[in-house]
């Protein structure tokens, strides 16, 4: 850490300056998803070229798989991972900022880790050198399937009794396509 700005922080705001788009000018979290979303998908995007085989900038696939790690992050702080208290905030600093995600962030990277996964499972049989890319999506869209609801969620409140996993209404529409559904199950079965 240089003046409380970690090595994680500092590539993060590099990887979004670096961005052939202007978002380093992000105002709000949207602005910040539709970056994250586009430099996670970017190697995912069907080319419709006649070619067999497509070759990927290494820069472009570290990018995706920082992005999608970014994500991944965001949802562990949000969802009470153990590195969240580490900012010395009261308990309900950790609640209210759980329920702000879940109200705000949580089904905008449901949409991301969707459909990302559908694009990486279909391109990754045809294309090994997304792999790592790939591997950033599946994880991306398992920390988000594992969103914990509710205002009690993650470890803020938690009393020890054990609870079903009821996603909102919301998720129904992206949780039953048949195309993540295929994913999920040739993500299980690879």
């Amino acid at each position: 850490d240089i003046n409380g700005i970690s090595n994680e922080e500092t590539h993060l705001m590099q990887l979004i300056a670096s961005h052939p788009q202007n978002y380093h000018t992000m105002e709000n979290t949207e602005s910040l998803f539709q970056a994250m979303e586009s430099i996670t998908l970017q190697p995912f995007h069907v080319h419709h070229q006649a070619q067999a085989s497509v070759s990927y900038d290494a820069n472009q696939l570290h990018m995706a798989t920082m992005a999608s790690s970014f994500l991944s992050s965001l949802v562990g702080e949000f969802g009470g991972s153990n590195t969240a208290a580490a900012y010395n905030c009261s308990l309900e600093f950790h609640r209210l900022a759980h329920v702000a995600f879940e109200e705000k962030g949580i089904l905008d990277l449901l949409k991301i880790s969707i459909n990302g996964l559908s694009r990486a499972v279909t391109k990754l049989s045809s294309d090994p050198s997304l792999v790592d890319a790939s591997c950033g999506v599946v994880n991306l869209t398992i920390d988000v399937l594992s969103w914990e609801f509710g205002s009690l969620g993650g470890k803020w409140g938690r009393t020890g009794s054990s609870a079903l996993v009821r996603p909102p209404e919301s998720w129904r529409e992206y949780l039953i396509r048949p195309d993540f559904l295929g994913a999920v199950f040739q993500v299980y079965t690879s």
